[in-house]
């Protein structure tokens, strides 16, 4: 599915000529390595859970951002030379210092775009908000689970080994989950209060606290159903159409084309940042953003 990019062969039969005995070997090595980290990379993309097309993208992105990056290290080395190599005699120290600081760096970036192709993060952009929502509920039940933990062991602490302290963490479970209803975030208070009251049979003391949280979920859920959500809406100001973009909670301006210079300058000095996924200026959606963007607009 994926094409590898050759490195320049060139460039390989020269880089180590002037610091190695055996350059041929050494490119041999680079070449294959190459090849290897874009080979598990390219396996790393497929387990993905994102479209194909998106897949293609990452691969060529990185694997010529890779390859890039190697051929500039190549061709810094190529320029390399070694006293042991060329001989002592008029060796031009100052010269061959210079060079290999510029190989170094070269070597430096080279390798920190091996080191980002292992990065999980650099798949995020092609997330959706749902993916990337269940990857941030993954991690706070992680957080969660942890939490319950200690909660449970100060009620079973009667049952600790002798000399073992524990805490009681339910004011901090009790923080957290509060934090959740209020960004209605209910899912995962529904799992709290499950696996809460799944556990209520052993550890019967919890009643009281279920009840806390259950109460405090009910609180958060009819402050949601009673907040009334105004309609998006647009409208068309000197031919930009300018909408108010509740769901994602964005003031949004699309212009026909890409705006001049001295607009762009207007847009960024009133806060106003390019979205590519949204093909739009926009910025948090307020009143000042509201008046900016028709003063901005009006102008």
């Amino acid at each position: 599915m994926f094409k590898i990019p050759e490195l320049n062969k060139n460039l390989l039969s020269i880089a180590w000529n002037g610091v190695s005995f055996s350059p041929e070997k050494r490119a041999e090595d680079f070449n294959a390595d190459f090849e290897k980290i874009l080979s598990d990379f390219a396996e790393k993309v497929n387990q993905q859970d994102i479209a194909t097309e998106q897949k293609q993208e990452c691969f060529d992105y990185w694997s010529n951002r890779l390859h890039r990056e190697a051929e500039k290290y190549l061709a810094a080395n190529s320029s390399c030379i070694s006293a042991m190599i060329v001989g002592p005699a008029k060796f031009p120290v100052a010269r061959a210092e210079k060079r290999q600081r510029s190989a170094e760096k070269a070597l430096n970036s080279y390798c920190y775009t091996q080191n980002k192709l292992k990065d999980d993060n650099i798949f995020n952009r092609y997330l959706t908000a749902e993916q990337k929502q269940n990857r941030v509920d993954e991690a706070k039940w992680r957080e969660f689970e942890h939490t319950i933990g200690q909660f449970l062991r100060f009620h079973n602490k009667e049952n600790l080994p002798a000399g073992e302290w524990v805490f009681n963490a339910f004011p901090h479970l009790k923080g957290m989950f509060e934090t959740q209803a209020k960004n209605e975030n209910f899912a995962i208070c529904e799992k709290v209060l499950a696996e809460l009251s799944a556990r209520a049979i052993t550890f019967p003391g919890i009643d009281r606290n279920i009840k806390i949280l259950s109460a405090l979920l009910r609180k958060y859920r009819e402050k949601s159903e009673n907040r009334k959500t105004p309609e998006t809406s647009e409208q068309e100001i000197n031919g930009v159409r300018v909408v108010k973009n509740t769901d994602e909670n964005r003031l949004q301006l699309f212009f026909d084309g890409k705006p001049d210079a001295e607009m762009i300058t207007k847009l960024k000095g009133a806060a106003f940042r390019w979205s590519p996924r949204n093909k739009a200026w926009q910025r948090v959606l307020t009143d000042n953003a509201v008046a900016a963007a028709n003063r901005i607009l009006a102008q």
